[in-house]
């Protein structure tokens, strides 16, 4: 035993420690827990594998072989794909704990190379804190708590006074006081601020960044006049002669698993337009912007449950700041939360935008959790368009989702306020000349629902010019109104912001609630990482459906990218529009029950495909270890008495250990058999006397001598079978490893 937890001490930190480094990079979307639950059992299997006999170690193999060769086998072709597709650096994350366990292994087996290892751990780790890439606080807990081990035993190794120093059993012994330490480092809390060096970086960052502006602010005025901006996000939003390109990289965006082509940040929404500017008079500090991907979250779990991952996927990007300063968050679209790793960062709410508490800048770090859109896949389309009815069941399961806490819940007198408050902020009175009520009418002719409209207008304006430099607008352009005439009946060109006003304009004259964003538009792809420069500032039109939520559309020309994934049905190659048809709506308790039965019908296929190869691999051990007692037991019989004896001889001392009997340090075997008969004075316990006079007066072995030893052994058994709990599973497992020692 003393073997294999000082193997686990080591060879358990050493499978976790690459597998945890590389985990934040590979964002591959599998739990951290469930990752190192993974690590943890192939390092345990391992150590097994290392210390049991050969035949202990062909069952536990075989046993590993059959879970995952039924696992493959009775798993359906598409069920393995989509585990290979969606899973697949659970593999990786496999080999590399296997690759960690053997090299560790071969480097602690001697003293030179388990010091050099421990040195490599804490040079890599210092390489990394220099480079400003440092791993996350279990990994550093682990190379420390392997450091410790190593010292431990170097101390032990050298020590000079008089004592045991067999290094091995010393580290067992004081084994939980460094998991005691191990457990300290890993849940309390550690600054990560030990030295002023970030300030100071911030203060440089800030000058440079000024110096920038100004240089921007003079370059602008002489270059292009003053109606042209750089490109880049403000504060306000002014439709300008046009804009100047700016490469200047302002943040650095970090995709994680199933990251669309392109990816909208928001940064800042605007309700309010006066013919050239756009401003934000919503100023409320409510929680819309958790509000409205909740909406949006329960809409499609209200539509179809077992469906949702056809219509939202759940993803993640990590934004680091770089040459950039400003209070807003920015936001990928329908978020669901902000984890701003160690720091102590105040966060408030604006009107649906989430700021800073003061302007950051550079090296300012979040990641961003959120839900991406399947926008231009056909379901997608219908669900839209589908009738959304509220269900208050369906509303708190759909809240579990974002682990709210019950303060932070939302009842739905919360949403209902919410849904009043979007129509009265982003729904004002909007007036249009008869000439552009005209052109909204024969070009909406016909369309059956707000969706329908929206998807025309954008299309519509997606045929205009897109033009950076379409020079002034005419100086008694200075009402909503006038804008939208010479956009639509004269100009017909512009930038992005000219799209995005006037499809907020249109929205707004056919009762649909709109708002103009602002914020980055900009390529993602998985695990990618993408520098985002000014020229990726972007606006874009929101608009909000009933029962769904914010809606982005994009109807600036060049702009607009297919993003959408295939359903689960499209998948098997079914009739999507069979199975996503709303008609079944009409009858919801139908549809639900059967949404229910199916539901339940795949939880009993997923729990057959564990429950499956496990029975089969118990199955194959219990053959196998029946197999290897029977082989153990012919084996015996062919032995002569002398072998019989020592082999049964060593079965009886360790049953007599069980029974919590064992030869003490410095005792005899005469003495330990007086005490083993002061225990059990009626069991007749002879084998020992025999034993003795076998080893030391050279005594012949009987068949006699055998039949007795045999005897002590059924008796043995007997008294343990008769005693707690605890003493019949040792009994049991002496029976499958210890009965068939040879």
């Amino acid at each position: 035993m003393k073997n294999y937890l000082y193997d686990a001490l080591y060879l358990i930190p050493l499978s976790l420690v690459p597998v945890l480094w590389c985990e934040p990079y590979a964002e591959s979307g599998i739990p951290v827990l469930l990752t190192a639950a993974l690590v943890l059992m192939i390092s345990v299997l391992g150590i097994l594998l290392l210390h049991l006999k050969v035949n202990g170690k062909i069952i536990l193999g075989t046993a590993i072989i059959s879970v995952a060769v039924a696992g493959t086998l009775i798993c359906p072709k598409e069920i393995r794909e989509k585990i290979f597709s969606d899973y697949i650096w659970a593999f990786f994350f496999i080999l590399i704990a296997v690759g960690g366990f053997l090299l560790g292994k071969i480097m602690v087996s001697f003293r030179i190379s388990r010091a050099v290892l421990v040195g490599g751990l804490i040079i890599a780790l210092i390489v990394t804190m220099i480079l400003k890439i440092p791993p996350e606080k279990p990994v550093v807990a682990l190379i420390f708590f392997i450091a410790l081990c190593e010292a431990a035993e170097e101390i032990q190794l050298n020590w000079k006074k008089s004592g045991d120093k067999e290094h091995k059993a010393h580290l067992v012994y004081i084994s939980p006081f460094l998991i005691f330490l191990f457990i300290m480092i890993i849940f309390f809390p550690i600054s990560d601020k030990p030295f002023e060096w970030r300030l100071v970086k911030r203060m440089y960052n800030a000058a440079v960044e000024s110096f920038e502006r100004l240089e921007h602010a003079f370059a602008g005025a002489s270059e292009s006049g003053l109606g042209e901006n750089f490109m880049g996000f403000s504060e306000k939003s002014t439709i300008g002669t046009g804009v100047s390109d700016n490469d200047k990289t302002v943040m650095e965006v970090k995709f994680g698993t199933d990251a669309s082509r392109r990816v909208y940040l928001t940064g800042k929404t605007f309700d309010t337009f006066n013919g050239t500017t756009w401003e934000k008079t919503y100023d409320d500090t409510m929680d819309d912007a958790r509000m409205d991907t909740i909406e949006t979250v329960y809409s499609v779990m209200n539509y179809s449950d077992s469906a949702f991952s056809d219509y939202l996927k759940y993803t993640f990007m990590n934004v680091r700041y770089i040459d950039i300063k400003t209070k807003h968050i920015f936001t990928p679209y329908k978020y669901s939360s902000i984890n701003y790793g160690l720091e102590d960062v105040e966060v408030s709410e604006e009107g649906g935008d989430l700021c800073f508490d003061k302007k950051k800048g550079y090296d300012e770090q979040y990641k961003a959790f959120y839900y991406r859109l399947n926008f231009d896949n056909p379901a997608f389309e219908r669900y839209l368009k589908a009738p959304h009815e509220d269900n208050k069941n369906i509303w708190e399961k759909a809240q579990k989702k974002f682990n709210l806490s019950e303060e932070d819940k939302k009842s739905f007198e919360d949403l209902e306020e919410y849904r009043n408050r979007i129509k009265e902020v982003y729904l004002p009175e909007n007036e249009v000349s008869h000439e552009t009520k005209e052109l909204l009418d024969e070009l909406l002719e016909g369309c059956e629902s707000d969706v329908e409209k929206l998807s025309r207008i954008e299309t519509y304006l997606s045929s205009f010019k897109y033009n950076e430099k379409p020079g002034d607008m005419p100086k008694d352009v200075d009402t909503a109104e006038e804008f939208l005439d010479y956009f639509l009946l004269d100009k017909r060109e512009g930038y992005c912001v000219y799209f995005a006003t006037a499809f907020v304009l249109m929205a707004r004259e056919e009762g649909i609630p709109a708002r103009y964003v602002q914020g980055y538009y900009i390529p993602g792809a998985r695990y990618a990482t993408v520098e985002v420069t000014q020229n990726h500032a972007h606006a874009w039109p929101e608009c909000y459906i009933d029962g769904v939520g914010w809606i982005a559309f994009e109807p600036t020309p060049g702009y607009r990218v297919v993003q959408s994934w295939q359903t689960f049905e499209e998948y098997h190659a079914l009739n999507a529009e069979e199975l996503y048809t709303t008609a079944g709506n009409e009858d919801k308790t139908a549809e639900t029950e059967a949404e229910e039965e199916a539901e339940e019908e795949s939880s009993k296929v997923e729990i057959k495909y564990i429950l499956i190869p496990i029975g089969i691999a118990v199955s194959v051990v219990i053959i196998l270890l029946a197999a290897d007692i029977l082989i153990s037991f012919l084996r015996y019989k062919s032995f002569g008495d002398e072998k019989k004896f020592k082999i049964v001889y060593r079965r009886n001392m360790n049953l007599l250990k069980i029974l919590g009997l064992k030869i003490k340090e410095g005792e005899t075997l005469e003495e330990f058999d007086l005490r083993v008969k002061q225990e059990y004075p009626k069991e007749p316990m002879d084998f020992i006397p025999a034993y003795e006079a076998y080893l030391y007066g050279n005594t012949a072995i009987t068949e006699k001598d055998v039949e007795m030893t045999e005897t002590v052994n059924s008796n043995l058994v007997r008294i343990i079978s008769t005693m707690g709990f605890r003493d019949k599973i040792k009994l049991v497992f002496y029976f499958i490893v210890m009965s068939h020692m040879r």
